[in-house]
């Protein structure tokens, strides 16, 4: 399985930074050139300021031909997004995507950003809540409970939890991945596959 992650966030990019990515990619015509491999089977697109150097003039109609051309070769496509929603290209991305995670932070401030982000989603823009699965976001023993934020997010699916531990800056900072981390991120994964 071949999986890619596109970082389009144009704004705020981090993916360069988390996956320490320095290479510099020798772009043609092809926008597969601008793709990184970082380990077996996983390769990152982190370079779209390439294809748009302003969010302003993305053209949407390159959008879905660059989604579509990546299809071809990528089973399980992952885009990072900005959480800006007045960007319209985030929104063609997620008319475009079989399933939007969103990451929630499990606390009050969390909870009223994400209800006014989703509000946007299914009443604005029309997608469908069946298509948002929910990820808990630092999730810690303080944190409001399972099946108060279920209440809350009735018609959307809560498929896994990423729990806040002090290790994570060990991870951004060194790369050194502890195993509970990896255990978190193997159940998630797993869940998402599931949803194909």
């Amino acid at each position: 399985m071949k999986i890619l992650l596109i970082d389009f966030d144009l704004e705020e990019s981090q993916i360069r930074t988390l996956l320490k990515i320095k290479k510099q990619p020798q772009y043609t015509n092809n926008i597969r050139d601008l793709a990184i491999n970082v380990t077996k089977n996983f390769d990152v697109l982190c370079h779209m300021d390439y294809l748009f150097s302003n969010k302003d003039e993305i053209n949407y109609i390159k959008i879905q031909e660059i989604i579509n051309q990546l299809k071809e070769e990528y089973n399980f496509i992952i885009i990072d997004t900005s959480s800006k929603l007045e960007n319209e290209y985030t929104k063609r991305i997620f008319y475009n995507s079989n399933e939007i995670l969103f990451l929630l932070e499990p606390n009050i401030l969390g909870v009223k950003k994400s209800k006014n982000m989703l509000e946007v989603l299914e009443n604005d823009w029309k997608i469908a809540s069946s298509k948002i699965k929910i990820i808990l976001n630092k999730s810690n023993m303080y944190q409001i409970s399972d099946a108060i934020l279920e209440e809350l997010f009735p018609e959307i699916k809560f498929i896994g939890k990423m729990k806040y531990m002090d290790s994570y800056n060990l991870m951004i900072n060194k790369s050194v991945y502890k195993r509970e981390i990896k255990r978190e991120y193997e159940k998630i994964y797993r869940k998402i596959y599931s949803i194909k």
